[in-house]
């Protein structure tokens, strides 16, 4: 079964299409095209495509250092103006299709073939790219998007269960974001997470359905405000804390669990700042309670495990994050009954401890320590 629509951009509309065994159909097609891939892709691509770019998805290939060397590869396979690219990868492969493309004689075609959860859930849709400068985490960027995204759920089941649940983290950002209706629907889809494997959450969760509920809640934010000025900053929730954490962890901890991490703390620092009202509360510890079982779903997992954590470093990244202004922090909090608002708080070391406190807090109760 197979579901698609459409998202309106300033470039004009460009298509999403949900469903199983999509990417076979689509290769048929393309051999003349270029495709950018995850090089741990190489099984799923026939021998007969000649026009391929393999890389390594991690953060120094996402460099603005490596990007003159993805274009050079363009020119050697005598792209043109009239040249389509695929990408098929993760996020990486994504912020790299997407610049490449739109700086390359001035931009030309791509589609998006995203192959993890956090992809199909979110980072898909919006056309947005975002490149690394020296140890600066995505400091370069721009909007450029592709012209069709395929979304083909059988690459769910190659994921680890830690990858998986970071996806659906995303989700669970997006859809509280866009209301309680919207998470409310989140949550049924969800229904059980007390799972122990991959397997197991691919049998209890219908993909799809929740695919589709988070792209249609994000479509909302991007025909909004495409360009990242006020409404869709609200997306932002759970990054300025997850980042930071991602980073104290030397990335050992992958940007979706981050993002959960970054949530649960957004939300006890609102509550410590006496931000929410009861309503708010009861909104936001629905949230949490998601994030807790999931977590506890997780917790023997190595893959989210570090043997020790820089509390220095990772209020360093939290100060030094691209958000925050000269005299305040910046950062997306629950406020009132529960909807999100971007809060401008002071900088002070009372704010700093707050953080550090909180943060030690779900460090601990999510059992990230070995």
């Amino acid at each position: 079964m197979q579901e698609s629509f459409n998202i309106k951009s300033s470039s004009g509309e460009y298509s999403v299409k949900v469903g199983d065994s999509i990417l076979e159909s689509i290769l048929e097609l393309q051999y003349d095209n270029l495709f950018i891939i995850d090089k741990n892709l190489k099984s799923y691509i026939p021998e007969s495509l000649e026009k391929i770019i393999y890389i390594d998805a991690n953060e120094e290939n996402k460099s603005l250092e490596k990007i003159p060397h993805y274009i050079n590869e363009m020119k050697r396979f005598n792209i043109n103006r009239k040249s389509h690219i695929f990408a098929i990868g993760g996020g990486v492969i994504q912020d790299i299709s997407t610049f490449s493309s739109s700086i390359y004689m001035r931009g030309i075609k791509w589609s998006y073939f995203p192959t993890t959860v956090l992809g199909m859930v979110d980072s898909c849709v919006g056309g947005k790219s975002a490149i690394n400068l020296g140890e600066r985490k995505n400091l370069v960027g721009n909007f450029f998007p592709p012209e069709n995204i395929f979304i083909d759920t059988k690459f769910i089941k190659t994921l680890s269960i830690d990858h998986t649940i970071g996806g659906i983290f995303e989700a669970a950002k997006i859809c509280y974001a866009r209301g309680q209706d919207e998470f409310s629907k989140f949550i049924t889809i969800m229904n059980d997470l007390s799972v122990s494997d991959s397997n197991e959450i691919n049998k209890k969760i219908d993909f799809n359905s929740m695919i589709l509920l988070s792209l249609k809640s994000k479509k909302w934010f991007i025909e909004t405000d495409e360009f990242d000025q006020k409404e869709r900053l609200l997306l932002n929730f759970g990054h300025t804390f997850g980042h930071a954490f991602e980073s104290a962890t030397e990335y050992k901890v992958s940007h979706g669990i981050s993002v959960g991490f970054g949530m649960a703390v957004a939300i006890e620092v609102s509550k410590q700042l006496k931000l929410l009202n009861d309503s708010g509360k009861d909104f936001s510890n629905k949230l949490t309670s998601f994030l807790d079982d999931s977590f506890n779903t997780m917790q023997d997992l190595n893959d989210i495990k570090i043997k020790d954590f820089d509390y220095h470093s990772y209020i360093e990244a939290f100060k030094n994050d691209k958000k925050h202004f000269d005299t305040n922090y910046r950062v997306i909090l629950p406020v009132n009954n529960g909807s999100l608002k971007i809060i401008e708080i002071d900088k002070s070391f009372e704010v700093e401890e707050l953080i550090t406190k909180v943060s030690k807090k779900y460090i601990k109760k999510y059992n990230f320590i070995k």
